[in-house]
């Protein structure tokens, strides 16, 4: 069986929204406590990339069963977060297969998501993204022939250059496009749920 592990990438300083948006809460949970459990739901080999506000942040996920490490040049970039994600838990379990990259602001990701990514890759695809609007990106699965490239992406923008070839089987995701970037959205999404 393939062994597919599960970066999140929980870096960010939340600048547009004033606070640790890792840290919101909804129904007692927080939305990395929630990106962390659909991660777990699928894979027991979880990396939690931490930047700022990672002392707070760390103490908010401690007992769960993830690896989180903190990135010293998270404020470089997504890229950057995205880079030492996969080399940390490559160095860590070296015999992984494939990755799946997500972010903890994207608050309807569940584990049946991830599962369906990883079905596709059983099916043969090794590269799966989530499609949503006119767009896709993560949650997003790359087998391991993938690592060099991702290692090589810029700091300052995600693993999107490698999903836009056209060469990822898509799975569906029409609620992937609501993040919480701002106050607003935060009141959104809370409207929603």
């Amino acid at each position: 069986m393939s062994k597919i592990g599960v970066i999140i990438l929980a870096a960010g300083s939340s600048s547009r929204l004033g606070r640790p948006k890792q840290l919101l809460r909804l129904n007692g949970e927080s939305l990395l406590q929630k990106s962390i459990k659909a991660a777990l739901d699928v894979s027991e080999t979880t990396l939690t990339v931490l930047g700022a506000h990672y002392q707070e942040i760390g103490e908010e996920i401690k007992y769960l069963k993830t690896e989180s490490l903190f990135n010293l040049d998270w404020n470089k970039g997504m890229g950057n977060s995205i880079k030492f994600g996969l080399h940390e838990i490559h160095k860590l379990h070296p015999d992984l297969n494939a990755v799946i990259i997500m972010v903890c602001d994207q608050p309807f990701v569940t584990g049946g998501l991830l599962n369906k990514m990883i079905e596709a890759y059983h099916k043969g695809h090794p590269l799966v993204a989530s499609a949503y609007g006119n767009t896709v990106g993560v949650p997003a699965l790359f087998d391991r022939q993938y690592f060099k490239q991702i290692l090589k992406i810029d700091d300052k923008k995600g693993a999107k250059a490698i999903l836009g070839h056209g060469d990822a089987f898509l799975v569906p995701f029409p609620l992937g496009g609501q993040d919480i970037d701002t106050p607003k959205d935060w009141e959104n999404f809370k409207a929603l749920s």
